[in-house]
């Protein structure tokens, strides 16, 4: 409703305005956390596996901290918005930034934690 509020002199039918954002916010919101269930398990799976679970838990939370701090401020913030299940716009709102601005800084700490776990393995 405040999205609405805010693009009120251009939207012609505000119920099915609301209608559609809240169907896509809920589409998308369905997607995000269906991937997030699927990365779990796969983790879980592999610590299972791997090693007992509080030690690999404690050094995964060490491992991860460690390679967020590798990263500069604004990166660091947007990735901590995206573990917190927060969506672009809402990281930007948040941040005083643009969606497109943290969409650019999500790209750039992905490629960038890609090259940071490459260098680890091949250590």
């Amino acid at each position: 409703m405040a999205e609405l509020y805010t693009q009120w002199d251009v939207v012609a039918n505000p119920a099915a305005w609301v209608r559609t954002v809240a169907t896509n916010y809920l589409r998308r919101t369905s997607l995000r956390n269906k991937r997030l269930y699927t990365l779990s398990e796969s983790v879980v799976q592999r610590s299972a596996e791997s090693a007992p679970a509080a030690d690999h838990v404690l050094l995964d939370r060490e491992w991860a901290t460690q390679l967020l701090e590798t990263l500069p401020a604004t990166q660091r913030a947007v990735m901590t918005g995206v573990f917190e299940g927060l969506t672009t716009s809402e990281i930007a709102e948040s941040l005083g930034k643009t969606p497109e601005t943290v969409r650019k800084n999500l790209q750039l700490a992905r490629g960038r934690l890609r090259r940071e776990i490459a260098a680890q393995e091949a250590e």
